[in-house]
């Protein structure tokens, strides 16, 4: 049996009165959500601060432990946990007789049990059990304010300002279940709409012994809750008709707002999504100004809680008109309609890159990093991280490969894939940054830098290295399609369609194109 998974999504169809059930039933979620969260987080201090737990921390930090040690270590932590009962369920290895789970037995004495069943609350409880692990055994990140290193913080969910987006059951066969195209979930009955393209859904339908659980979800649009079901399926997903799977490798470089990626039958380089031109650059126009009024808004209902210099103060309760949450509600579905239309442009782009090869090389990034060092807004609006997690789903799906190149050790920015010579662009006080040509000092090869970089991942060998052989083939062999890629730009330019800064300027395109010209006679 395989262990890969997808998710099938669909609408529901709910009535007046399904609605209102639904309310009360994410509305009672929320309280066991929060309930268990305020448990967890009491039964884990009162570990952490027990003495056995605090031997152990003195024999971790007395450097390299023998396997005595380790052992008596072991058994303190598990001592410390059993007597603050910091274990999700019972186990009898551990002899914890007074879990997490036993303590959700009395929520059957309360209105809870009404609208929320077993299965659906231990689901709950797995949640709010994990969110308790983060902060134990979670990375520490740096806290900008204060400049130290803390773990991240338990979050409970505030009524009417964070809210439960989704409920599931344990396994398909518990509360929430799937029957024919119906979703029966406690006397409740939710009909699918089902859409005549999908032919997925109409797949995992015709098959229910495929899904392993199913989730509902709601999305505030609107101002009004829509509710989804989500599918869970074991396996993979069924082959669109029409749709091609290519074979080869595929080399990628993306950045904060472009992609580029080079095959051995097509050569691409485009912006990720097409946020910032067409009908949606309308939308994010309309996104801006929103924001900007939200801000005025704030600032006149609360005008003693900044300071001189404009800055919130810090502890300050705040006061929100009425006017002010309508701005909000728009803005939110504003946000909405963008983030469905760049899942949407993502699933393309992946379909496209999918269609010419079946292993994807790239450089391994850190987009969080770029966020900090001013590039924040093209991360936010095309989302290239979220892009990646997709492309490693899609592939594995698929029978692909997703590999992250190391470019400590490739150096794909500086290397030239035509004689793989390294240097590094940008001389003097010229930013590295804003050099979007490469032109190699020692053969002369001269291409759009991103183009370059996406050459040499496609042709980097397993130790990170580039195979100058092959590279220097490939640019040979494939300077029709490589050109015309080039082309396909100043055609677009010349046409008056922008041109991202991050491409270069026409008259450097243009340069590229006239030498390619040139070698080709």
């Amino acid at each position: 049996m395989t262990n890969k998974r997808y998710i099938v999504e669909a609408l529901l169809y709910t009535s007046p009165h399904a609605e209102k059930i639904l309310r009360s039933r994410f509305n009672a979620a929320h309280h066991i959500y929060n309930d268990f969260l305020g448990e967890c987080e009491r039964r884990r201090k009162k570990h952490i601060s027990s003495a056995d737990f605090k031997k152990g921390i003195e024999i971790l930090k007395s450097g390299e432990l023998s396997e005595e040690l380790k052992e008596q270590k072991k058994e303190l932590f598990q001592k410390s946990r059993r007597e603050s009962g910091w274990y999700l369920r019972s186990a009898k290895q551990y002899g914890c007789n007074n879990s997490l789970e036993q303590y959700g037995s009395h929520i059957h004495k309360t209105w809870l049990s009404k609208h929320i069943d077993s299965h659906t609350r231990n689901s709950l409880m797995d949640r709010a059990f994990l969110a308790s692990e983060k902060v134990m055994f979670g990375d520490k990140t740096k806290n900008k304010k204060t400049g130290k290193f803390e773990r991240p913080k338990v979050r409970f969910k505030r009524f009417n300002k964070d809210y439960i987006l989704s409920v599931q059951g344990k396994s398909a066969k518990s509360a929430i279940k799937l029957k024919g195209s119906n979703i029966h979930w406690l006397g409740l009955k939710l009909p699918i709409i089902m859409p005549s393209k999908d032919l997925r859904l109409k797949f995992i339908i015709d098959n229910p012994e495929l899904t392993t659980f199913v989730r509902i979800k709601r999305e505030l649009v609107k101002g009004r809750w829509q509710y989804f079901v989500q599918l869970s399926c074991t396996g993979v997903p069924i082959k669109k008709p029409g749709k091609k799977f290519g074979k080869g490798t595929v080399g990628a470089d993306i950045g904060p707002s472009t992609i580029a990626y080079v095959s051995d039958v097509s050569v691409s380089l485009q912006t990720i999504t097409s946020l910032d031109t067409g009908a949606f650059k309308k939308l994010i126009s309309e996104q801006k100004n929103l924001q900007r009024k939200i801000d005025r808004q704030r600032r006149k209902n609360n005008p003693d809680n900044f300071n001189d210099n404009g800055t919130p103060k810090r502890g300050k309760k705040w006061v929100t008109s009425n006017r002010q949450k309508r701005a909000e509600g728009k803005l939110a579905n504003l946000q909405r309609k963008v983030a469905k239309h760049r899942r949407c442009e993502h699933g393309i782009l992946l379909n496209n890159i999918r269609s010419v090869g079946d292993k994807l090389l790239l450089d391994k990034d850190s987009y969080k990093g770029w966020q900090q060092s001013g590039y924040g807004r093209s991360i936010g609006r095309h989302a290239p991280g979220q892009l990646i997690m997709l492309a490693k789903q899609k592939f594995d799906l698929t029978g692909g490969e997703v590999k992250c190149i190391n470019t400590n050790i490739s150096k794909s920015s500086q290397t030239c894939p035509n004689c793989g010579h390294q240097e590094k662009k940008g001389k003097g006080k010229i930013d590295s940054r804003q050099v979007r040509i490469h032109d190699c000092s020692n053969c002369g090869y001269l291409m759009q830098r991103d183009l370059a970089s996406a050459l040499i991942n496609k042709h980097t060998k397993d130790d990170n290295t580039l195979d100058v052989d092959k590279s220097k083939r490939f640019i040979m062999d494939k300077r029709p399609i490589l050109q015309a890629c080039i082309k396909r730009l100043i055609k677009s330019a010349r046409e008056g369609q922008p041109l991202p800064s991050t491409f270069g300027t026409l008259s450097e395109l243009e340069r590229i194109a006239c030498y390619d010209n040139e070698s080709v006679r």
